[in-house]
Formats: structure tokens, sequence, C-alpha cells
């Protein structure tokens, strides 16, 4: 393991142990979809990092699978192996598996690099229920990227997770879907 992997375990360990903000904010947004009447049976989460997330399901959500997709090959074997838990994968955000979504009741986007890439690439129709849990918005980015959500069919609400930091959690719901567009006289 590499010094900077060492340090983000830690970090998420850390995190998971002491209620981080973000996730504090993923468990009141879960219980949100639930109380509202949606059964979630399957959470997959793009760009795991770690697998916090897994943990925090685990512990909150015991009920729900978790299946985390992890950025390298490396990660996913350490996420499997601290995490003991056989459910971590690599594969890059634009070449998973379109089949396993349709059985997905919520998607965990975590933006690594580019959002408006990765919301292009890794958001599709299948997906009612989807969490952004950080995503930092500027002048320059915001209109780009609630541009790219709705050109994807979805609104948001968002949370503020780090108000100095302008940090927010976005949560997103379908609109329509895209090829509807034209159709769709509430646009």
């Amino acid at each position: 393991m590499t010094p900077t992997e060492q340090a983000q375990l830690e970090k998420e360990i850390t995190e998971f142990s002491n209620d981080s903000p973000e996730h504090e904010k993923f468990i009141q947004i879960v219980n949100r979809i639930i109380d509202g009447g949606k059964n979630i049976h399957r959470i997959i989460h793009v760009n795991c990092g770690m697998g916090s997330y897994y943990a925090v399901c685990k512990k909150n959500f015991p009920h729900i699978e978790y299946i985390g997709y992890a950025s390298s090959k490396k990660s996913s074997d350490l996420c499997r192996s601290h995490w003991e838990y056989e459910s971590f994968f690599y594969r890059k955000y634009n070449t998973l598996n379109k089949v396993l979504w349709m059985d997905t009741d919520l998607l965990v986007l975590s933006i690594k690099n580019d959002p408006v890439q990765e919301i292009d690439q890794v958001l599709g129709p299948n997906f009612s229920n989807v969490v952004i849990p950080q995503i930092k918005l500027t002048q320059e980015n915001q209109e780009e990227i609630f541009s790219a959500l709705f050109a994807k069919g979805y609104d948001h609400n968002f949370y503020f997770v780090d108000i100095e930091k302008n940090i927010l959690c976005l949560v997103l719901s379908r609109l329509f879907l895209p090829e509807d567009k034209e159709n769709d006289k509430s646009i």
C-alpha cells in the first residue's frame, strides 16, 4: 500500500468512526428515500474510494446490498481486504455493466475529477435515485453541472456538507428520460 493509499484509508476510517457530516447527510438521505415509500435493495457506489460507505451501509442499512466500484484494481483489492467484503470491483466508470444497473435502487456517484464528464458517462436512464455525496460548486462550473444533470433528465436538491468550502451533496430525481425531452410539456 502506498503512503497515499494508506493516508486515504486512514482518513475514511476516521471519518466513518467520527460520523462525518458527509456520512451523516448520506444516512439522512437514504432514510428519507426509504420513508418516502421506496424500497432500496441495492446501492452501487461509483468511485467508492477506500470503501467507507460500505461500512456506513453495513452499520445503518444491513439489509441493503452494497457494491463498490473503485478507480483502480489496487483500491478494490484494498477495500476487499480491509473490509472483508467481496463486492468491491475495479472498472472504469464508463465501462460498468449496464445490466447490473437495471436492478439498482440507489446510485452513489463520488466525483473524482471532472464532474460534467463523470455525470455524462455514468448517469443513465435506469436510476430513479442518485446521490452525489460531495461536489464543489463554483461560479464557473455550476451552470455547466446543472445543465449536464438536466440533459440526462435529472432534477436536483442540494444540501451543504461544508458551506465554507461550498461543498454540496446533490440528491437527484428523474424528471424525464432524455429521449422524451421533446415530448415533455413541463419543460
